[in-house]
């Protein structure tokens, strides 16, 4: 045996018989394991095993062995194999769904921007709205579920507050953004958020896992689902720009955007240590827009609702993050989120008169951009 650098720990005598229907029985098995101080991980001693028949009649070439195998030690105070070869490492498939949860808090920034045009077509830009500078203070919470043959399904649902932003109403006379005659610049310091999205995907094991992780070292799971946004601002604190006529009292107006539609995507995560994972997430939305505004100084309009938008468009939506492990089924998280929105197909933007009339315009465009960080623990089991 390969004895002089290593002390013989224990010997088993394994006695294996199989009592089939010819009453056979399988040759007796001893299994020796020895230490191996060069096999240690995270300063958890390894062992080499070797495998082989105590029957000596039993020819050499049907015995079982298994030379350069190591016991190692798991964080979870299981006992595996593992083989020197890496070829030889298999990846058990597990036969329970394992499921996790996360709670994030975190800190996000807005702007939107939509313009419509004159029922005439001129001016090209007759009003424009803009939302800049939106602070928002976000909660998260999201689920995941994966099966044992690794298809996964996951859910999040986040709400905001808006707690600061600033809002800029424009009115032109000439196409392009010419001949401005209106602006007020107002305040955006309250409203809300929601976020909730749904997926389904497989997770394929690039690498798989040794016997280090009880997660692959990197695996790939394209997906797909359905999302749905909304973004709730109030408008106030009114103050006249142009004509430089100064803050005017009672404006109280409100503007409602939703986002909602079908997505496809790619996760990815990488295992750099035991404690330690990279993630990214990208998502390719097609995205239906509808927006709701009630101007509550405009008397000639219909209250709660003013007029409506509606138009068709794309979103994308990435992340990375990072997750330490702190005990073997708690992990704390950070990620940063950048979502791009922009909507400018089949654009209708319907008025609604006090008098019971309505009218319609062409809504050009609207735009809208986040970027986000949070913080959170995740609980896997």
């Amino acid at each position: 045996m390969q004895g002089q650098s290593k002390k013989v720990v224990f010997t088993i005598l394994i006695t294996l018989a199989l009592n089939s229907q010819a009453n056979t029985a399988l040759p007796d098995l001893e299994i020796h394991v020895f230490e191996d101080e060069s096999t240690s991980v995270d300063a958890v001693p390894g062992m080499q095993m070797v495998i082989y028949s105590a029957d000596e009649s039993i020819d050499q070439g049907t015995q079982v062995q298994g030379d350069n195998y190591q016991l190692l030690h798991t964080e979870d105070g299981e006992m595996v194999v593992h083989s020197e070869n890496p070829s030889d490492n298999l990846v058990y498939p597990e036969d329970d769904i394992r499921y996790e949860f996360y709670i994030e808090g975190g800190y996000r920034q807005d702007k939107l921007d939509w313009n419509k045009a004159h029922p005439s077509g001129s001016p090209n830009v007759l009003s424009e709205l803009t939302w800049d500078n939106i602070e928002i203070a976000v909660v998260e919470l999201g689920a995941t579920i994966l099966t044992p043959s690794n298809f996964v399904m996951d859910g999040r649902f986040a709400y905001g507050t808006i707690f600061d932003g600033d809002n800029q109403d424009s009115d032109y006379y000439g196409d392009y953004k010419t001949q401005e005659f209106s602006r007020s610049n107002n305040n955006t310091d309250s409203g809300s958020t929601i976020d909730t999205s749904i997926g389904f995907g497989y997770r394929a094991l690039i690498i798989p896992s040794s016997a280090r992780f009880n997660k692959p070292t990197l695996s790939l799971t394209p997906k797909v689902g359905f999302s749905y946004h909304a973004q709730d601002f109030n408008i106030s604190d009114g103050y006249q720009t142009i004509p430089a006529y100064g803050s005017f009292d009672d404006l109280d107006s409100d503007y409602a955007a939703t986002w909602y539609g079908p997505w496809a995507g790619l996760d990815s995560e990488l295992n750099i240590a035991e404690w330690y994972s990279l993630t990214t997430s990208f998502e390719y939305h097609y995205a239906f827009y509808e927006g709701t505004g009630d101007w509550n100084l405009r008397s000639d309009l219909e209250h709660p609702e003013s007029f409506k938008h509606k138009a068709e468009g794309t979103g994308i939506v990435a992340s990375i993050g990072s997750q330490f492990r702190l005990t073997p089924d708690l992990f704390l998280d950070l990620s940063v989120d950048y979502q791009n929105w922009s909507a400018d197909k089949n654009g209708e933007d319907k008025m609604y008169f006090s008098n019971g009339s309505t009218a319609k315009m062409k809504f050009n465009e609207v735009n809208w951009e986040s970027i986000g960080a949070n913080i959170g623990l995740s609980y896997a089991f």
